[in-house]
């Protein structure tokens, strides 16, 4: 993996949920990938494609961003200029929203726990 981009990516704040002497020995390849896509800038994008086989950051992709409804921008950007994959916004609104699932999932069994 790449010391760089990684060093990078945690000046920008892209891991700010982990501690503060975080190193790129403590990340998995996926995670690097996901906040690579997620927070940097378009030559970090480049960057993890030279780093890694594109099957690979497609998969991280569609896994860990395609169904978040925050990102619908982004995930246009990346389907039209970096997987060749010609959509419109309303593609990735069909597909769910994950994180707001697990939201109301985590809030109804925190409810019961509660009462």
């Amino acid at each position: 993996m790449s010391e760089d981009l990684f060093d990078r990516l945690k000046s920008k704040g892209a891991f700010y949920s982990y501690a503060k002497d975080l190193c790129l020995k403590d990340i998995d390849r996926n995670t690097l990938i996901e906040y690579a896509l997620k927070f940097g800038d378009f030559e970090d994008v480049k960057k993890i494609f030279n780093l890694f086989d594109k099957q690979v950051i497609k998969q991280v992709w569609q896994t860990r961003l395609c169904n978040d409804q925050r990102l619908i921008k982004l995930n246009v950007f990346l389907a039209r200029i970096f997987f060749d994959i010609n959509v419109e916004a309303g593609y990735f609104q069909h597909m769910g929203n994950n994180r707001y699932e697990k939201l109301k999932l985590f809030a109804s069994q925190n409810k019961s726990t509660i009462t």
